[in-house]
């Protein structure tokens, strides 16, 4: 018998069981309700009673639909319930029930309860009349592949809801996000918060991401992220930026400040990101604004940086540029530690002398200016804006 074919399973009986399911329709409904009722009270209580009513209809009518198809005398798909994309009522309502709250399991508890409910009327018409064994196993073999199909209309309906919910959700923080950079006052902030799921604090901070590094992506419920100002921004709560900070992604956290100042935030931010950029900070790591202080007042005017170092490393220009470089260092070393050759040395890996004789050659170029405290404080910027 596994070899024949649908037309030796006598036709007639999968037509005639098909015909009494159909008739049968309002019974069936009433039936899997009344269970659904019982077994799943709290699921029911989250959809509505005609769409509840409805998918139910339509699961019965499918199977109708698919002995049909057996049959040769019709085509589940015709009816929009069959298996693949035909199933499109069954994907719409798994995602209405995903809407309403309903788990996946919960539904699909809920069709094997259908399923249960339809197989009890087939198993009447067999008692009843003479439907044949070959028959009765293609019943259940359709029975058991109906279920198939209805659980992978579910799992799409549930993830097209869970995508559009997404995107629905990024729009909507996108919103707030835009609203708070743009200094948006409370009552303008209050529904977009709600919408949002995202509490606006009194205080925060904006940091501008730039890129993944050895760390994990920020948590979206923590923290809000969007786009703004051309940037990939994410803003936290103060009390959240060192929860931030540890995640180990490469950022530029703005310093927290009131709500309403949020652009304030970003365009620190941003100051801090394009010095990452630029090369003057180091990159793949999360930064904050406040521990770069120096860095952002120094490369704050890139052109005054440029005109500082020609200035007060000119006597340096025309050397080769090893020498240059070495002198360059011990300069370096000798305004963090000046008038002092032996730490000069430590820090350097140098032997004293061998520093002393650095420095006769720096005086020999720089003169009285290594003397002039104003001076030094220019070469100690000009180092820093050089490096």
């Amino acid at each position: 018998m596994a070899h024949e074919s649908i037309d030796d399973l006598h036709h007639d009986a999968l037509k005639d069981v098909a015909r009494r399911l159909r008739a049968d329709l309002p019974d069936l409904v009433d039936e899997t309700e009344a269970r659904l009722h019982r077994e799943q009270p709290e699921v029911i209580a989250r959809i509505d009673s005609a769409l509840l009513r409805e998918g139910i209809a339509a699961t019965h009518r499918g199977f109708a639909a698919l002995l049909d198809e057996l049959a040769g005398g019709g085509s589940g798909a015709s009816d929009g319930l069959g298996p693949g994309p035909a199933g499109t009522r069954h994907v719409a309502f798994a995602a209405a029930a995903s809407r309403a709250g309903v788990g996946l399991d919960a539904l699909l508890a809920g069709y094997r309860t259908g399923a249960q409910v339809g197989w009890t009327h087939v198993e009447r018409y067999v008692a009843e009349g003479e439907v044949p064994s070959a028959a009765v196993m293609a019943m259940a073999t359709a029975s058991l592949r109906y279920v198939d199909v209805l659980t992978a209309d579910s799992f799409e309906g549930f993830a097209r809801q869970a995508e559009a919910a997404g995107g629905a959700r990024a729009r909507e923080r996108q919103a707030l996000l835009a609203a708070l950079l743009g200094g948006d006052g409370d009552e303008a902030l209050a529904p977009l918060a709600t919408a949002a799921r995202w509490p606006v604090p009194e205080r925060l901070a904006v940091a501008v991401l730039l890129g993944p590094a050895r760390g994990t992506e920020p948590d979206g419920d923590a923290v809000l992220l969007g786009h703004g100002d051309g940037a990939r921004v994410a803003v936290v709560a103060e009390a959240g930026t060192a929860e931030l900070l540890a995640t180990g992604v490469a950022l530029a956290l703005g310093p927290p400040v009131p709500a309403r100042q949020a652009a304030l935030s970003l365009a620190r931010a941003r100051r801090l990101a394009a010095l990452v950029v630029a090369g003057h900070l180091p990159a793949g790591r999360p930064l904050r604004w406040e521990d770069h202080l120096a860095a952002l007042v120094v490369h704050a005017d890139a052109a005054a940086g440029a005109a500082l170092r020609a200035a007060r490393l000119a006597p340096l220009d025309g050397l080769p540029d090893a020498r240059r470089t070495m002198l360059t260092e011990t300069l370096a070393a000798w305004l963090d530690h000046p008038g002092r050759p032996t730490e000069i040395a430590a820090a350097l890996h140098l032997h004293p002398q061998t520093v002393r004789y650095r420095l006769g050659r720096l005086r020999a170029f720089f003169g009285d200016a290594l003397d002039d405290p104003s001076a030094r404080f220019e070469l100690v910027l000009a180092l820093r804006a050089a490096a």
